[in-house]
């Protein structure tokens, strides 16, 4: 039978809110059971906890919440791994749709300001994928000018921009000569983003002129007859595979 901190333990993962632990506030919630275990023994748990798939490891020490979160997503340590992390850009692009080609890296943004220390923006691979970091200046992290609703996903527990903050940090790095990231894809669905948000952030980070460019390329890019006929093909494509179901 197990031990009561053990059941205690495991019920406290089931309820908690919490999508992410460390092993520090772990052991600091072992302690406050009644009759704690001694270290080894709560070592022990942990690696049982992993290996049962109540946490996910995503490194030494920073462990997300599956027994309680089962979908919570391995994006949501990032701001464990650098210091004010948030996911964005490509991976939250993904994750609504609006890109099409999925793949296991997490992109983030992490905030650089006078006075922080600069951030760490080599990636960092985990077993759930690989974390990547772009530095952005701290007002185009965060928009004091506009409700953090507009650009903070505010369904998750955990910061993470929302898709038209992503697809405007994306623009903002494309545009910057410092950067060597290029600009966003001409193929992405853009008709998913909503407008009215969209145009608040780019008024918001000053990218009018570099939004009004891409958006003169992407409305060429989806009237040339190549483009066109490949969109019809896919939606064909998309169609008879739902009536072959």
């Amino acid at each position: 039978m197990s031990a009561p901190w053990k059941i205690l333990l495991d019920a406290v993962l089931i309820r908690s809110e919490v999508e992410v632990w460390t092993t520090g506030s772990l052991w600091s919630e072992a302690q406050a059971q009644p009759d704690p275990p001694a270290r080894p023994t709560f070592e022990r748990w942990l690696r049982e906890a992993v290996q049962a798939g109540k946490l996910k490891k995503i490194r030494a020490g920073i462990f997300v919440n599956a027994a309680g979160h089962c979908n919570a997503s391995p994006a949501a340590a990032a701001g464990f791994i650098r210091r004010g992390a948030v996911p964005s850009l490509s991976w939250v692009l993904e994750q609504h749709w609006i890109l099409n080609n999925f793949g296991d890296t997490i992109t983030c943004t992490v905030p650089m300001a006078p006075g922080l220390q600069v951030p760490n923006v080599s990636a960092v691979k985990t077993p759930y994928g690989t974390f990547q970091f772009r530095a952005l200046p701290w007002g185009m992290h965060e928009l004091a000018a506009l409700p953090v609703d507009d650009w903070r996903d505010n369904r998750f527990s955990h910061p993470r921009a929302t898709a038209e903050k992503a697809f405007c940090d994306w623009l903002y790095l494309g545009q910057s000569p410092r950067s060597t990231l290029h600009l966003p894809p001409l193929d992405l669905e853009y008709e998913k983003l909503n407008k009215p948000r969209l145009h608040k952030i780019v008024k918001a980070m000053a990218l009018g002129l570099a939004f009004d460019a891409w958006h003169a390329s992407k409305q060429r890019y989806d009237q040339d007859p190549d483009v066109q006929a490949q969109d019809a093909v896919r939606l064909q494509t998309g169609v008879i595979g739902v009536i072959g179901v």
